[in-house]
C-alpha cells in the first residue's frame, strides 16, 4: 500500500510539472510580439528602369535640336518604359507575396513546433515512468488483487497526466495562433504599404514620361 501511494505521490507531481512545463512555452510566445518581414529588395527609386526614364526624361528636355524622328523615337521608348515599370511592379509585388508566404509559413513552424516537442517529451516521460511502474508492481510478490488494484491507479493517474499535457497544448497552441495571426495582419498591412508606394511611384514617373514628351513636342519645328 505504501508503495502504491508513493507511485501515486509521483505521478500527481508529474502532473503540475507537465502543466508548468507546457505553459512556461506558452507565455513565452504570448509575451513575444509579432515579427515584421521586411522584403529584402530594394527601393524602386533604386532600380534600372526606373534610372532608365530618369535618364530619358532628361534627354527629352537636354534635347537641342527636336526632330520627327527623335518624336516618335521618344514615343516608342516612352511606350516600352511604361510596360517596363508595369511589368517591374507585377514581379515585386509577386515577390513580396512568395516572400511573405515562405516567411509566414517558417515563422508558424517556429511557433508551434516547439510547444509540440515539449508536449511529445513529457507524454513520452509519463509513459516510461508507468512502464516502470508497472514492471515494478509486476515484480512484486503480493496477491493478484493487490497488483490489479495497484495497476489501477497507475493507469488512472497516467491518464490524468496524458490529459492535463494535452490541455496545456492546446492552451499554448491557441496563444501561438493568435500571435501568429497578429503578426500576419501587421506584415500583409507592411506589403500592402509597400505595393501602395510603388503604385504611386510608377504612376508618377508615368506622368514625368507623358510630360517630358508632351514638351518635346511643343518644341518641334
Amino acid at each position: 500500500m505504501v508503495c502504491a501511494m508513493s507511485r501515486l505521490t509521483r505521478y500527481l507531481v508529474l502532473v503540475p510539472a507537465l502543466v508548468a512545463g507546457l505553459l512556461v512555452g506558452a507565455s513565452s510566445a504570448q509575451a513575444e510580439h509579432f515579427q515584421l518581414f521586411h522584403p529584402p529588395h530594394s527601393p524602386l527609386t533604386d532600380t534600372k528602369i526606373v534610372n532608365s526614364a530618369q535618364q530619358h526624361i532628361r534627354r527629352m528636355d537636354d534635347k537641342n535640336r527636336v526632330t520627327k524622328n527623335f518624336v516618335r523615337f521618344s514615343s516608342k521608348k516612352n511606350s516600352k518604359l511604361v510596360a517596363k515599370l508595369n511589368e517591374k511592379r507585377k514581379e515585386r509585388n509577386q515577390f513580396r507575396a512568395s516572400y511573405l508566404a515562405a516567411k509566414l509559413s517558417q515563422y508558424r513552424n517556429d511557433q508551434i513546433n516547439p510547444i509540440l516537442r515539449r508536449y511529445n517529451d513529457r507524454v513520452a516521460a509519463a509513459k516510461a515512468e508507468y512502464r516502470r511502474d508497472i514492471a515494478r508492481i509486476n515484480a512484486k510478490k503480493e496477491s493478484p488483487r493487490r497488483k490489479r488494484a495497484a495497476k489501477l491507479r497507475a493507469a488512472q493517474a497516467l491518464q490524468n497526466s496524458l490529459a492535463a499535457a494535452a490541455q496545456s497544448r492546446n492552451i499554448a497552441i491557441d496563444r501561438a495562433n493568435r500571435l501568429i495571426g497578429e503578426t500576419k495582419r501587421a506584415n500583409e498591412s507592411l506589403y500592402e504599404r509597400i505595393s501602395d508606394r510603388d503604385k504611386a511611384q510608377i504612376k508618377a514617373i508615368k506622368a514625368r514620361l507623358r510630360a517630358a514628351l508632351a514638351r518635346l513636342r511643343s518644341r518641334l519645328h
